[in-house]
């Protein structure tokens, strides 16, 4: 006699399934909440593993409001003071893991350039994204306390470096300086976020910034189309600030000392600095 297969669910009562369904649905909410809980946790974890090494020295807390905001700090090692440069990480990284950054925090300061790595408002550890409005006033104020900071180390001359989502905050950043202090703006692969509101749109921010600014693209794929919609990107921010740069740079060699990436913004930042000691 042939025996006929049936579908498992078909031998179990419904009411079954339903309570099984609903157990795994409460087990994916409670893993979910349980995994929001544990972010601020990576804070502290990560204070743990600055500890034991040299970056414990260049730890530093920025106070803003009520919260300390993590940052290191590198000073000029160089035989000439140029100034200062605020680095801000992209989107879901922290001050040291962005090998971009990372390697700027370091190279930087031994070209007469002392840096200062700012973590954001996304971060690995912050759990809960901000609304558009607390974005941008928390970007802005996050930034004002580093510039502060920065001015009390002696240095006037101060430029903004990003990369990714950090890129398109430190324009945003530096649209909203209006003392001077800004040198310059280096965006590294800016983007758009859904959650960032209409006004700190990359392009817009671009061509309306009278500062000089440098616009890396890094990739690893050839040119192709993109180059077309880069160019046209290029001259349409140009054309509202005639202070602004795109470059195209392959992305082979992250790591190490001298890549090109380090070389044409440590050129850029030359240049546009007066060259004149101003820290001691």
């Amino acid at each position: 006699m042939m025996s006929i297969k049936r579908p498992i669910s078909t031998l179990i009562p419904r009411q079954y399934c339903r309570f099984w369904r609903l157990s795994l649905a409460l087990l994916v909410m409670l893993a979910h909440a349980h995994q929001v809980q544990a972010e601020p946790a990576k804070s502290a974890s990560f204070l743990y593993q600055l500890s034991p090494n040299e970056l414990a020295q260049e730890f530093i807390n920025i106070q803003v409001g009520k919260q300390k905001i993590h940052a290191l700090y590198k000073a000029n090692k160089g035989k000439q003071a140029l100034g200062a440069v605020i680095l801000l990480h992209d989107a879901f990284a922290h001050i040291n893991d962005d090998p971009i950054i990372s390697g700027l925090r370091t190279y930087l300061p031994n070209h007469g350039w002392a840096s200062l790595s700012l973590e954001t408002p996304f971060t690995t550890y912050e759990a809960l994204p901000l609304t558009q409005n607390e974005l941008s006033a928390e970007i802005k104020t996050r930034a004002n306390e580093a510039i502060q900071f920065l001015r009390e180390q002696g240095f006037q001359q101060i430029a903004i470096i990003g990369e990714g989502l950090g890129a398109t905050l430190a324009s945003h950043v530096a649209a909203n300086v209006t003392d001077g202090s800004i040198l310059t703006v280096v965006c590294i692969n800016s983007v758009q976020h859904p959650l960032l509101s209409a006004e700190i749109h990359p392009n817009e921010i671009l061509a309306r910034l009278e500062i000089p600014v440098l616009d890396l693209q890094i990739s690893t794929t050839p040119l192709g189309a993109s180059y077309t919609n880069n160019q046209l990107r290029h001259h349409t921010i140009k054309a509202g600030n005639p202070k602004y740069t795109w470059i195209h740079l392959p992305a082979n060699n992250l790591h190490g000392g001298a890549t090109p990436i380090k070389l044409r913004i440590r050129g850029w930042l030359q240049r546009q600095s007066s060259q004149l000691p101003l820290a001691p």
